[in-house]
């Protein structure tokens, strides 16, 4: 992200698919808490200085016995920012046979971003 001032209130959701097995998810980046009842994966970030970025990342085991339909994992990315954010860079790394597609919307000094991989 560029903008002019630091960004506070930082929250990254990620929603878990239902073949995914809840017991396996382990954070690979991130300090991110898995929530059983709603399934999603959260991280959380107070305060992110001008200019520096930080990642997130979990992995996890898919049940075997669940047909190889899409996976869809929504990403929401929420924050606080003094000023307007200018530019938001968002990588999505593609999987073989599974292209992803990004969605945003701005939404007063909110900005949400909503990743989905299909």
């Amino acid at each position: 992200m560029d903008n002019s001032s630091d960004l506070t209130h930082i929250r990254i959701t990620a929603s878990i698919a239902p073949s995914v097995l809840g017991s396996s998810i382990t954070m690979v980046s991130g300090n991110g808490e898995f929530d059983k009842m709603k399934r999603t994966i959260s991280w959380k970030l107070d305060r992110l200085p001008k200019g520096e970025s930080f990642m997130v990342s979990a992995k996890a085991r898919v049940q075997e016995d669940v047909p190889t339909t899409p996976k869809e994992f929504p990403v929401m990315l929420r924050c606080s920012a003094q000023d307007q954010i200018s530019t938001v860079s968002l990588q999505a790394a593609k999987l073989p046979n599974h292209p992803a597609s990004i969605a945003s919307q701005l939404q007063s000094r909110s900005f949400l971003l909503v990743h989905h991989l299909k």
